[in-house]
């Protein structure tokens, strides 16, 4: 065929040719005609469009027509041709020249192409045209997940919403109620002027004051509305609208300027230059996004995954074949031999197999394959994104209005033309019309594509949140729209772009406006409409609406936009919507709705447009619309209907005696197209499946071996048994020889004789009657019933819902509802009616039957109440007192349990069934043995078991194991004592009853050790394998008496692990009975006199259960003791009676003492005027008694005495119980012991504040003792107050407050989150963990290959590469950092880290998966929970966690941690809580200390890994967002911008700050703004200057940012240091009058610039740099070097500062620093270069020297990382070698301390100076770390590169000697680099380990 006429099939079986057009009529019926799938056939689109009835003949009569009518086969052959070519020439043509003139494809591709592709051609033309790039095509994400973790299937948008709200007939001559609300009605008379506003000035264009009829109108409407207004309820003729909005989807495109490029985010947002404040460019909307995701998470879709990955399958190139699945783990099983593994197979086969497994898993496991949930989600749709998209739906909307209008007007011209009867104009007219109107049609195609276009697979601009925003603001106009017609008529039917209601016949409709404008003399305008578009522009108008009107500056003109507007079609005649027959359903999109002249004006969704449907319904359907039409009433419109109805009926139940077989099949046949083969339908059933299978019996197969089949059957009666699909019966027996049809009818209706068989009698009349009935029961019978009418068909009855709900509404006897009867009563009031009395009385209160019997009730009350005592005394004592009923489910079922157990007590209790007994116990006298002191004593044990004890302190006895609780139970003080086991784990490899005990161990340790321990179920540290655990629990004494014998025990070979050995009691003690316990209820108690309580018996009672030492529970009692030089002052202040005792030891007895009231009203009046609270204060007047002694005896006798009468007037008075807060610098234990004996009779807190040392030295010392005494006794209120605030959160006695308390809080929390857990505990009072013995087991932790080794990015790919890597050849210890050196000329910020250790322990799994690998697969599945339990994951091997992956060890208690963090947060963000706050600012000081309990070096290590990928990927979304990394560490980060003003600086960190907080992962990181430079010269954090224009001593960036404060120099060059002092001016001066001149011709190069293109210098800036450097610094370069050749020399160098420049001059290195200097500027390195080669010249050095070219940095350095401030907690890396702060210690009055004290290391933050001994004993941990290392690094073979694998070996297999991988001099060079360090501080330790070093190393100095 190609060869003959060119044309040849396609793989889309179309047929084309290359130099010929070929239109194929079926491709435009199939995409533009918009008919049904079955309607697609030539006979049905020539019905349909041409309006005519083709010649249609049945294919068997074909051959006889032929024979005996061969002019009507002829016609009938040419007849197909006909229509094919009218339809062409109609439709087809005119449509594909429209189309083609807008898409530049050819015409063969119009026709056949989707409409996506056409809009996508049509989008990319005007892309090219606006100079826009064209995005990628759209592809599907294989692996989406919700927020929450869980896979999605698919995701989309809500679309529209369409509705059906009524049923029945609506006509506009019968009258229906309305119900108006008078309220709405009022609201549009207020809007009478705004409706008629927005009718003639927005929608008609016109001016409101040249209509000359406005007043009347305004009048007739406001009539109208009042006349509603005051008869709300009416009865009414209605009017029937249909309202839509014009082209609604292509105008809420246009309103809100959405495409698919505008959809942006924060991260598009902070880099784009119009995003200033107050910017309303960003218009928020919302959507409704609807997901569907399988209920199963991502962990076990890993898993699946993981499993999946070890098995092999079976693949035939096309599909996984049946019962292939071979698990490779299976022993004997050939996995290899022609079976891939999951990897190999292709993508789509991995994912079907993948998607299969899972779904399989989720049925089994949820017993559901998928969910599917909708959120509302908000989007930014951007205001100033390039139009091409809205410009060119615009310009397609204006057009198709265009072409409508002219369409129209032809339509005028052609009227106009038939009237003149003028031939040729009628021609043209058609002609022009057919033209218009298909170029409006084509218009109108590609004008609803652009919206669908957005969600199709594969586009360019792909957007499903702008389809999402389209949909759902078309929903919300339908739904607001439906809102205003409920309250003013009834709708009917919501469709997607519009409403179908009835209106009150008086409810203002169409007026016609007399206008002065002669152009338009008369106008139409419809209220209702005006009215809807009001709403419309209130609502949905885009105030925010930008357009370009200045495209070099950006300048936008914002303006409202809104064209949306409603449309009004009616009023119509009639609307008949029918019902559904399931209840509470409604039929949508289907009516039937009448022109005022009785024609139909649209018929939706009826079965009389169906191709499958009964012959019978349709002519029903057809007939019956008419008859809605009839009458004047429902009943008698009805009635006719049911006239229709009932012909129809009778036919069917006469089973069609009246007409012929024929007509009969005609009626009721039915018929099907098959879509597909009929093999392809496989084991489905159908009656067109029977019916094709029939057809092949009898007609052979051929008819079935294509698609498209065409199915005629009617349904027969028999088998009786069958189903209705295989009762089909194919139409063409009938037609077939006598004998075939009786074969065939036989065989399938199995019966045996068919000779005379009726064809009446086999039809199934009774399912030709249902369906027929249920077609009346939709469009008859039960709209009728809905509208209140009788059932005008009696013979087909109702639903039986239906039937149900009339009988209720009509019936007499209807039953009353419960709340017709009782009223409703408040839940918690009945409760607490209920129970005011106790619940087992109320059996007892419901019988009073007479007068009489109340007496003698009475009177046996009586008697009960006396034993009701007795029995209540005795419950309370067991159960304690009774809680409250609460109002959680928590608290009630509390109560519950507690109500259970009082009742089985007072059961249990002999006398119950004994009322006699009763009486007589109750009456039975006192016995004299029992005296007041015994019941005095048994209510004070009873008190103390009962109630909950308030611990003040918890004192170490002399015993072991015993502790001293001071306890406050309800205002009385009672002294306990609390025994604390030795509590240890031991980890058996073996049973414990299986190990033999070969040992032999004595009898009291037999008998101390028996029955002390018990197999435990414990998570152990590190994740290390629970065999056999087992918990001790030994007597303290018992342990310290058998300690060898227990040791000599543990080191049996059988035990992998002896865990917290070193627990210490107290820190037990705090955490697992805090500060308020109380005896647990089930332990009874033999010895109720007993103070000595075991540490089983005890409870932890929380602080919502009992407050702890509220206010006025105890006084407090200061003692203040200070001795110091051989003086000591002592003060015992009481403040309850305004007495102070002091005791001074001096060496006279001379009272120096000043007026101490007049001191201490003093102190409290500064306090005063600071705002703290006068309760706070001791404001009244004391009285002082001072007493100087010289015997030291003397004062403690004294005040041991004073103490001892405080004790005897307290039991006398019983006041308050007392408390002693003392604050000493002598330690309590000794001032106890040996000084203050007394003190042991009182709870003691101790306040740890130090007074200087040498404070008592001057001569007047007795005056500063005093102030200070004093000050200190007026802060004591405030601390303790603080202190109790502090005990009470953490839950620990104020007595046992710890020094450092937030270190020990974090110990304590962390320590409950474990036990609660079920871990063990790591506690050491060292810097290693107890691991159960194997701290030593792994050495990585102790060697300095920590985080902050090889921490240099290496790789040159990576963003961050360090520029100035390799330059600092001798640093040691150096941290993280990011270093990009250069010249940044734009605003740079620099930013403080705040909270990084927090966010990385939050997100650490985040922070992981977001490196593009899995959390879940990679170390987080090798955790394994040692516990065991089910699990509803699938399973996979288990692998053995690997010793030296401290990451996966410390997992679980990295989780817990993070569980720790989150509660604080909570705390602070939920209750301002501000110890929570403490916690979170200490967290990382805590982590870093070895002081700590908890210190875990693995944690500490993984943590601080994971904070370095936190700082990666911060950098790594700030750069997203348009800055650019200079510098960045764990403490600090600097960014360059494009912005250069201050105020446009201002407002980029505004967005920055606004981004990340919208990021999970970088949420909780504070950025804390500390400078903003311009012009910054970065060589790293030591090397660098520039112009700070704003800093954070200024205030608030928002209140400066005007930059009207002159900008600081910043000059910061740490490499000239050593020079001398001359060099550092001239380099200063030189170097700053270079940086100033470029920063000043740049601010005028930047004045009114808002943003910077580009981070280099522009070119005006370069060319006046390079005229500068050549013109003025080379000249000044050379002079000055030359100067300092001649006139300084090596000698001059500053001698007190440590440098290795042996071999080097002042003026090499000024050429060396003033040449780093100028390299920054990357623009000019070529004339650098001729720079430093010619000033190299003048020194006469090569350029080419090792000399010059080495050492840039002109130092060493050496970093502590992450030093901790004692004060403010702020962390930072401190370069010893480098930071250089030279103050003098400004307290010391000695000249040679000062010398000592010269250099020090202060906090960048607060300015103290740290701790020199802590600095020192980092330094000695560091050295001896280096020293393990360089002692245990392994040897290795230099030749094969082996390390070596046995100890002794000495050389190599292949003959090398073995040498140590590294050799001794990283070790000698620091020790260099820490003797210099040392020297310089007068680091003592340090200086004598160097030189042990030196000695044993023979090294020289």
């Amino acid at each position: 065929m190609f060869n003959e006429i060119g044309f040849r099939k396609d793989s889309q079986d179309s047929y084309l040719s290359r130099p010929c057009v070929h239109m194929d009529c079926i491709r435009w019926v199939k995409r533009d005609s918009y008919l049904p799938v079955g309607s697609h056939g030539l006979k049905a689109v020539t019905k349909a469009k041409l309006r005519y009835n083709p010649i249609e003949i049945d294919p068997e009569d074909m051959c006889r027509l032929a024979v005996e009518q061969p002019q009507t086969l002829s016609n009938y052959s040419v007849s197909d041709a006909v229509a094919t070519y009218y339809l062409y020439m109609k439709y087809v043509h005119t449509f594909i020249f429209a189309l083609g003139t807008i898409i530049p494809m050819r015409p063969d591709e119009v026709l056949r192409k989707g409409s996506g592709t056409l809009c996508e051609t049509l989008l990319m033309v005007q892309a090219f045209m606006a100079n826009v790039i064209f995005p990628n095509k759209h592809e599907d994400e294989q692996y989406k997940y919700t927020n929450d973790g869980h896979l999605l299937i698919s995701e989309t948008y809500v679309g529209a919403s369409v509705e059906a709200l009524e049923s029945g007939v609506f006509r506009s001559d019968i009258p229906c109620r309305f119900k108006i609300v008078p309220e709405t009605v009022q609201y549009l008379i207020d809007n009478i002027d705004r409706t008629l506003q927005q009718s003639i000035e927005v929608e008609e264009k016109l001016s409101i004051d040249s209509v000359e009829n406005l007043t009347e109108i305004k009048e007739d409407i406001l009539q109208r509305l009042q006349h509603l207004k005051n008869v709300p309820n009416r009865l009414e003729n209605p009017n029937i609208y249909h309202l839509d909005v014009g082209a609604m989807y292509p105008n809420i495109i246009l309103t809100n300027r959405l495409q698919p490029s505008a959809i942006v985010d924060s991260t598009i947002c902070a880099q784009c230059d119009l995003n200033r404040p107050n910017a309303r460019c960003q218009r928020k909307m919302d959507w409704i996004w609807r997901g569907m995701y399988v209920p199963a998470t991502r962990n076990e879709l890993q898993r699946i995954q993981l499993q999946l990955e070890n098995e092999r399958f079976q693949f035939n190139g096309q599909a996984i074949e049946k019962k292939t699945f071979l698990d490779a783990s299976k022993k004997g099983t050939n996995t290899t031999n022609n079976t891939l593994s999951f990897h190999e197979l292709p993508q789509e086969t991995q994912i079907a197999i993948e998607r299969k497994r899972l779904n399989d898993y989720c049925r089994k496991a949820y017993k559901k394959v998928n969910h599917t949930r909708e959120e509302t989600r908000e989007t930014t749709v951007c205001q100033c994104e390039n139009s091409f998209y809205v410009d060119t739906v615009r310009a397609f909307r204006d057009r198709r209005y265009e072409y409508k209008g002219l369409h129209k007007k032809w339509k005028k011209n052609l009227a106009n033309a038939m009237k003149k009867d003028e031939l040729s104009e009628m021609k043209r007219c058609n002609n022009l019309i057919v033209i218009y109107d298909s170029l409006q049609l084509a218009h109108k195609c590609i004008l609803n594509s652009f919206y669908g276009y957005v969600m199709r697979r594969g586009a360019r601009w792909h957007r499903m949140e702008m389809g999402g925003i389209v949909c759902t603001t078309g929903s919300t106009i339908i739904k607001r729209t439906r809102e205003l017609i409920e309250q003013i008529g009834r709708p009917l039917e919501l469709d997607t772009d519009g409403i179908w209601c009835v209106l009150p016949a008086t409810f203002p409709e169409n007026y016609e406006l007399t206008t002065s404008d002669p152009s338009r003399p008369k106008v139409v305008i419809s209220y209702p409409c005006s009215l809807l578009n009001l709403l419309i522009k209130d609502h949905y108008t885009n105030d925010q609406y930008h357009e370009l009107v200045d495209k070099e500056k950006h300048a936008y003109d914002i303006r409202s936009e809104n064209s949306i507007f409603f449309e009004i079609d009616g009023p119509y005649l009639a609307m008949i919507l029918p019902a559904s027959k399931e209840e509470g359903k409604r039929i949508k999109k289907r009516y039937c709705v009448f022109n005022m002249d009785g024609s139909i004006a649209e018929l939706k969704g009826f079965e009389v447009k169906r191709n499958g449907e009964l012959q019978l319904i349709k002519i029903f359907q057809a007939s019956v619309f008419d008859a809605f039409l009839k009458g004047t009433t429902l009943e008698e419109c009805y009635n006719h209907v049911a006239t229709i109805a009932d012909y129809w009926l009778d036919m069917l139940y006469s089973r069609a005696k009246d007409i012929s077989d024929k007509e009969l099949f005609e009626l009721i046949s039915e018929r099907r197209t098959m879509s597909r083969m009929l093999s392809d339908y496989g084991e489905q059933k159908s009656t067109s499946i029977s019916t094709a299978k029939r057809l092949a019996e009898f007609l052979g197969d051929d008819v079935i071996k294509d698609k498209g089949l065409c199915c005629r059957f009617v349904i027969a009666n028999v088998p009786r048994d069958a189903p209705v699909t295989e009762r089909a019966i194919p139409l063409a027996i009938f037609q077939s020889e006598p004998s075939i049809r009786n074969h065939y009818l036989r065989k399938w209706l199995r019966l045996s004789s068919v000779e005379d068989l009726d064809i009446r009698e086999i039809l199934d009349w009774n399912y030709y009657i249902d369906r027929f009935n249920s077609c009346i029961q939709k469009i008859i019978t039960i709209p009728a019933a809905l509208q209140n009418i009788r059932n005008p068909v009696v013979r087909v009855p109702h639903p039986d819902w239906l039937h149900k709900r009339l009988v209720e509404k009509n019936s007499l006897y209807k039953q009353k509802r419960i709340t017709d009867v009782f009223n409703a009563v408040d839940k918690e009031t009945h409760i607490e009616q209920q129970l005011a009395n106790d619940i087992e009385d109320l059996g007892g209160a419901k019988k009073a039957p007479t007068t009489a019997a109340s007496t003698k009730v009475v009177r046996k009350r009586k008697r009960d109440e006396l034993n009701d005592k007795t029995v209540t005394r005795q419950w309370r004592i067991v159960l304690g007192p009774p809680p409250t009923f609460g109002q959680t489910t928590g608290q009630h079922i509390k109560w519950l349990n507690y109500q259970k157990r009082k009742w089985e007590i007072q059961r249990e209790q002999p006398s119950t069934n004994n009322p006699e007994g009763n009486v007589q116990a109750a009456t039975k006298p006192k016995s004299s043995t029992t005296g007041k002191i015994d019941t005095y004593i048994r209510r004070a044990a009873e008190h103390l078991h009962t109630r909950p004890w308030q611990i003040i302190s918890y004192e170490l006895t002399d015993q072991p194991g015993l502790f001293k609780a001071w306890c406050l139970v309800e205002q009385e003080l009672v002294q306990i004592k609390i025994k604390i086991p030795r509590i240890f784990y031991v980890n058996y490899r073996t049973p414990i009853e299986n190990a033999s005990n070969q040992t032999q161990r004595s009898v009291g340790y037999e008998r101390a050790i028996r029955d002390c321990s018990h197999k435990v179920n414990r998570l152990l540290p590190r994740c290390s394998q629970a065999y056999h655990l087992y918990e001790y629990r030994l007597d303290e004494s018992h342990f310290r008496d058998y300690y060898t014998d227990i040791m000599t025990d543990l080191s049996n070979p059988n035990i992998e692990g002896v865990y917290e050995m070193n627990v210490p009691l107290e820190f037990r003690l705090l955490l697992t009975l805090g500060c308020i316990c109380s005896l647990r209820k089930e332990h009874h108690r033999t010895n109720l006199l007993s103070n000595l309580y075991e540490f089983d018996e005890l409870e932890f009672l929380s602080l919502s259960e009992q407050a702890y030492l509220q206010a006025g529970s105890l006084q407090c009692i200061y003692l203040y003791v200070h001795q110091d030089s051989g003086k000591l002052f002592i003060a015992l202040f009481i403040p309850k009676i305004c007495r102070v005792f002091v005791g001074i030891l001096d060496d006279i007895r001379e009272n120096r003492m000043p007026n101490l009231n007049k001191l201490l009203k003093n102190e409290c009046e500064k306090r005063l005027q600071k705002g703290i609270d006068a309760n706070l204060l001791p404001i009244n007047e004391h009285q002082f008694e001072v007493k100087v002694d010289t015997d030291l005896q003397n004062i403690w006798r004294r005040f041991n005495k004073i103490i001892s009468s405080l004790r005897d007037n307290d039991m006398a008075t019983r006041e308050l119980p007392i408390y002693l807060a003392i604050q000493s610098n002598i330690p309590l234990s000794d001032l106890q012991t040996s000084m203050l004996s007394t003190l042991s009779d009182y709870p003691k807190i101790t306040l740890s504040i130090k007074d200087k040392p040498n404070l008592y030295r001057g001569l007047d010392w007795q005056r500063t003792a005093a102030r200070h005494a004093l000050q200190h006794y007026a802060n004591a209120n405030i601390i303790l107050v603080n202190m109790l605030e502090q005990c009470r959160y953490l839950h620990i006695p104020l007595g046992n407050f710890p020094d450092d308390p937030c270190l020990f809080a974090c110990d304590l929390f962390y320590a409950r989150h474990l036990v609660k857990h079920n871990h063990l505990l790591w506690c050491s009072l060292t810097d290693q963990p107890d691991l159960g013995g194997k701290e030593q087991d792994d050495y990585r932790m102790l060697l300095t290959a920590d985080v902050n080794s090889n921490n240099e990015i290496h790789n040159d790919d990576n963003i961050f590469k360090n520029d100035n890597e390799g330059i600092h050849t001798n640093k040691q210890n150096h941290p993280f950092e990011i270093n990009h050196s250069g010249f940044y000329p734009t605003s740079c910020i620099e930013f403080e880290l705040v909270g990084l250790a927090i966010c990385a322990v939050l997100n650490f799994q985040k922070i992981h998966e977001a490196e593009g690998s899995n959390f879940d697969l990679g170390f987080g599945t090798t955790v394994q929970n040692p516990l065991g339990g089910p699990g509803v994951v699938p399973s996979i091997s288990n692998t053995s966690l690997t010793a030296y992956d401290e990451t996966s060890q410390c997992l679980p208690a990295l989780r817990l941690l993070r569980q720790m963090v989150q509660v604080w947060l909570q705390d602070v963000h939920s209750y301002t809580n501000i110890f929570a706050d403490m916690q979170l600012n200490h967290f990382y000081r805590w982590l870093q200390s070895t002081k700590s309990l908890l210190y875990e070096p693995a944690l500490k290590r993984t943590i601080q890994v994971f904070m370095r990928k936190l700082l990666v990927q911060l950098l790594v979304e700030l750069q997203r967002i348009g800055s650019t990394t200079i510098y960045g560490n764990l403490n600090k980060i600097i960014l360059a911008t494009k912005r250069w003003s201050l105020l446009d600086t201002r407002l980029y960190i505004k967005v920055i700050l606004e981004h990340l907080q919208l990021k999970d992962l970088t949420s909780t990181i504070c950025l804390e703004l500390k400078s903003i430079y311009h012009c910054l010269w970065w060589f790293d954090d030591k090397n660098y200057c520039g112009f700070r224009i704003w800093s954070n001593a200024k205030g608030q960036i928002d209140d400066n940012f005007d930059n009207d404060d002159e900008e600081e120099t910043i000059f910061d060059w740490n490499m000239i240091v050593y020079l001398p002092r001359v060099v550092q001016d001239y380099f200063e001066t030189i170097m700053i009058g270079f940086a100033r001149s470029i920063y000043d011709r740049l601010r005028d190069e930047y004045k009114d610039a808002t943003s910077v293109t580009q981070t280099n210098l522009p070119p005006k800036v370069l060319e006046y740099c390079r005229g500068l450097f050549t013109d003025e610094l080379y000249q000044q370069l050379m002079s000055v070097t030359n100067q300092i050749e001649r006139k300084l020399t090596k000698s001059d160098f500053d001698a007190t500062l440590p440098t290795p420049l042996l071999s080097t001059s002042p003026s090499l290195e000024f050429v060396k620093a003033v040449c780093c200097l100028l390299f920054l500027l990357h623009d000019m390195h070529d004339d650098v270069l001729n720079l430093r080669r010619d000033l190299l010249k003048l020194l006469k050095l090569s350029e080419y020297s090792q000399i010059t070219t080495t050492n840039l940095s002109s130092l060493t350095s050496f970093v502590i990382p992450q030093l901790v401030c004692s004060n403010c907690n702020h962390y930072r890396d401190i370069d010893l070698y480098r930071e250089i702060n030279s103050t003098s210690d400004k307290d010391s009055n000695n000249d040679n301390d000062d010398q000592q004290r010269q250099y020090q290391y202060t906090c960048n933050q607060c300015h103290t100076t740290y701790d020199q001994t802590v600095i020192e004993q980092y330094l000695l941990n560091h050295l001896q770390t280096l020293l393990l290392e360089n002692v245990l690094q392994d040897a290795i073979c230099h030749k094969c590169h082996f390390v070596r694998n046995v100890y002794y070996k000495v050389y190599c297999d292949c003959g090398e000697l073995y040498q140590n991988l590294h050799t001794s001099k990283l070790l000698h060079d620091t020790c260099i680099i820490l003797s210099q360090i040392a020297s310089k501080h007068q680091m003592t330790a340090l200086l004598q380990q160097i030189q042990f070093l030196k000695r044993l190393n023979h090294w020289n100095d």
